[in-house]
C-alpha cells in the first residue's frame, strides 16, 4: 500500500469512527451485506459501515466512492435521507423483486439515485485531490459517468447485472465523457446506451 493511500485509509477509519462507524477491508473481491447479496464495497448508514473488497484492482476507488456517501450522509437532513432511501428502495424493488412496472414513479426513482451517485463521484474526486491519491482522474470520472449511465440500462431492460463488465473495456471506458459537464444523471445519449446494451 502507497503511503498516501495508507494516509488515506487511517483517516476513513478515524472519521467513521467519530460517528461510531467502522471500515471493514476484506480479503477477496466481494464483500457480504447483511442481506445476502455481494458487491465490491458499499456504506450502510443503518449498520454503521463502509466494506470494501481489498482483493480487486480498483478497490481504492471503490473505498473512495464508498466515503463518499459517508459524507453525503453526514451533509444530509433526515428528510433528504429518508427520500434518498425510498426512491433507492423502490428502483431496488424493481430491479430484485419484480415489483412495479415502468411507470413515472419508478423513473422518477431512478433519476433521484443518479443524481445522488453523480454528487457522490463528484466528492470521490475532491476526496482524491484533496489527498492526493495516485489516480488518474480524467479515467476515473470517465467510469464514474458510465456507472450512472448503466442506471438507464439497468431501468430499460430490467437487468442489473452484466454479461460481462463493461468496467473492464478501456475502448469502452474511452468512449465516456472525460468531465461531469455531462450531468449523466439527466440523459444517455443512444450512442452510449447502444455500447453499454452489448454488455448485458
Amino acid at each position: 500500500m502507497k503511503p498516501n493511500t495508507r494516509k488515506f485509509v487511517a483517516h476513513v477509519r478515524r472519521h467513521l469512527a467519530d460517528y461510531g462507524f467502522t471500515l471493514h477491508l476484506g480479503k477477496g473481491r466481494r464483500v457480504n451485506s447483511k442481506e445476502g447479496w455481494r458487491a465490491e464495497g458499499f456504506f450502510d448508514a443503518g449498520a454503521k459501515c463502509i466494506k470494501v473488497g481489498k482483493g480487486g484492482n480498483q478497490w481504492l476507488e471503490t473505498l473512495v466512492h464508498e466515503y463518499a456517501h459517508f459524507l453525503q450522509w453526514l451533509d444530509s437532513s433526515d428528510s433528504l435521507v429518508k427520500r434518498e432511501d425510498a426512491a433507492a428502495r423502490i428502483v431496488q424493488d424493481y430491479l430484485h423483486d419484480g415489483k412495479h412496472d415502468l411507470t413515472p414513479n419508478v423513473v422518477r426513482a431512478f433519476r433521484q439515485v443518479m443524481l445522488f451517485e453523480r454528487d457522490a463521484e463528484m466528492r470521490a474526486v475532491r476526496c482524491i485531490n484533496n489527498h492526493n491519491l495516485d489516480m488518474n482522474i480524467e479515467n476515473y470520472i470517465r467510469r464514474a459517468n458510465m456507472y450512472i449511465y448503466t442506471h438507464y440500462v439497468n431501468m430499460l431492460t430490467r437487468k442489473w447485472n452484466y454479461k460481462k463488465s463493461p468496467f473492464l473495456s478501456r475502448k469502452l471506458i474511452n468512449e465516456m465523457p472525460a468531465t461531469f459537464r455531462a450531468k449523466s444523471h439527466k440523459s444517455c445519449p443512444n450512442r452510449i446506451l447502444k455500447l453499454l446494451r452489448a454488455y448485458y
